[in-house]
């Protein structure tokens, strides 16, 4: 929860915004788990299992019920007073924070993608299609894992 973190010392700060990543380039990945594609093949069921327990985590973290004990935690870690947090919590609840069920939004990470391309000149400019890098198959696993089903 770092980049929400930031934001909400910056505004605390006295700061304002001028702009988001997300008014600017339109909504983008705060978070997500990588890797390479041969290690991901090698070790399929060690990763289907780790997005399984990020799964499980992030609806434990996102369930309204639990919101007091995750922001104890937020300030506990960040070493920020509780309301402070508890921005933080709200801003990495919201639309553009947390992804339900820790999905990879395809549009988000274009946009991802376009961004680095611009701004960076990666690829040469041109932003490269997304399923060059996101293969959703783990995450189907891993979600039908934790919701009982057998995805194999």
């Amino acid at each position: 929860m770092a980049s929400g973190q930031t934001a909400v010392q910056a505004r605390q700060g006295g700061l304002v915004s001028l702009a988001t990543t997300a008014i600017i380039f339109g909504p983008t990945l705060r978070y997500g788990v990588f890797t390479r594609r041969q290690w991901a093949r090698q070790n399929s069921d060690l990763l289907v299992h780790f997005l399984a327990a990020q799964i499980e985590a992030l609806r434990w973290i996102m369930n309204p019920l639990n919101k007091n004990q995750v922001i104890d935690i937020i300030a506990k870690q960040t070493k920020l007073p509780r309301q402070l947090a508890g921005q933080i919590y709200d801003q990495d609840t919201s639309a553009n924070g947390l992804a339900k069920d820790a999905a990879i939004d395809v549009e988000r990470l274009s946009n991802v993608l376009k961004f680095r391309a611009e701004v960076e000149g990666s690829w040469g400019g041109k932003a490269p299609a997304p399923d060059r890098y996101y293969d959703a198959s783990y995450h189907a696993k891993a979600l039908a894992l934790v919701n009982g089903n057998d995805a194999k």
